[in-house]
C-alpha cells in the first residue's frame, strides 16, 4: 500500500478507518476489522498509469538472494515498514516519492495529505509482472501488478504471501472472500514491525482482469 488513489471522500474516509483501527491498538480491533475498511478503501480505487520516463529476517531459511526474484520487493517493503517505525509525515512521503519514483509523480491531494503513484526505481519485475508504486499520505506504502487473470492472480497472490511471511509476526489472517462477480476479491493481512500490518490481495478490476496488491499500511 498500493495502493490504488482512494477517488472519493467515502474511500478516503474508510481508508482513515482502517488507519486509526490500526493506530488505536483497541483489544476489539481484529486483523479482520483492519482489512474490512481497508477493502473498502480499494473499491473503485483509481487505474490509472503512471508516467514512466524513457530514456530483518524472521521466520523463513536463507536463501541465495541474488536468485531469488522477489528479495527486491521484500527490500521495498522492509523499507516501508522502517519508515513507519519513524514519525511520518507529508514532507517524508514527498521525499519517498523524489527518492523512490523513477519519475516524481505530481501529487494527488486528498483530506489526509498528497498520494503519490509512480514507477518505483530501481524497477520491480517478478516472473515479468511489473510493480507499481504507491506513497500514501494516509499511512500506506504499497506496491500493485496487474494485467493477470483470475488463476494468473491467485498463484501470484499465494506467491508473494509465501515470498514475504518473514515480516508477520502473527501467521496470516484470511479476509471473507466475496462471491464472483465484479468485486471479486481475496485479501490476507498479518502485523509486522512497529505497529505496522502487511496486506497481500488481489481483486478483479473489470473483466477477467485482476490487480495484485503488497501493502504496509503504518499510520501518520
Amino acid at each position: 500500500m498500493w495502493w490504488s488513489v482512494a477517488a472519493n471522500a467515502s474511500e478516503r474516509a474508510a481508508l482513515r478507518l482502517a488507519l486509526a483501527l490500526l493506530a488505536g491498538g483497541c483489544s476489539r480491533t481484529t486483523d479482520a476489522d483492519v482489512q474490512s475498511a481497508f477493502e473498502q478503501a480499494q473499491r473503485g480505487g483509481a487505474s490509472s498509469t503512471p508516467t514512466r520516463s524513457r530514456g530483518r529476517n524472521r521466520r523463513s531459511p536463507r536463501v541465495d538472494e541474488a536468485d531469488d526474484p522477489w528479495a527486491p520487493v521484500r527490500d521495498k517493503l522492509a523499507q516501508s515498514i522502517a519508515v513507519f517505525a519513524d514519525v511520518a509525515d507529508a514532507a517524508e512521503i514527498e521525499a519517498l516519492a523524489e527518492r523512490w519514483c523513477e519519475v516524481r509523480p505530481d501529487p494527488t491531494e486528498t483530506e489526509d495529505g498528497p498520494t503519490y503513484l509512480c514507477y518505483p526505481k530501481p524497477p520491480l519485475r517478478v516472473s515479468g509482472r511489473a510493480f507499481t508504486l504507491e506513497l500514501s499520505g494516509s499511512g500506506v506504502i504499497g506496491l500493485q501488478t496487474d494485467e493477470l487473470d483470475g488463476d494468473e492472480s491467485r498463484t501470484f497472490a499465494d506467491r508473494a504471501r509465501e515470498a514475504t511471511t518473514r515480516f508477520c509476526a502473527a501467521p496470516w489472517t484470511a479476509s471473507r472472500q466475496e462471491e464472483p462477480g465484479p468485486r471479486a476479491q481475496e485479501f490476507h493481512t498479518c502485523p509486522a514491525d512497529g505497529g505496522t500490518t502487511l496486506a497481500v490481495g488481489r481483486y478483479r478490476v473489470g473483466g477477467d482482469r485482476w490487480r495484485v496488491s503488497l501493502s504496509v499500511l503504518g499510520s501518520m
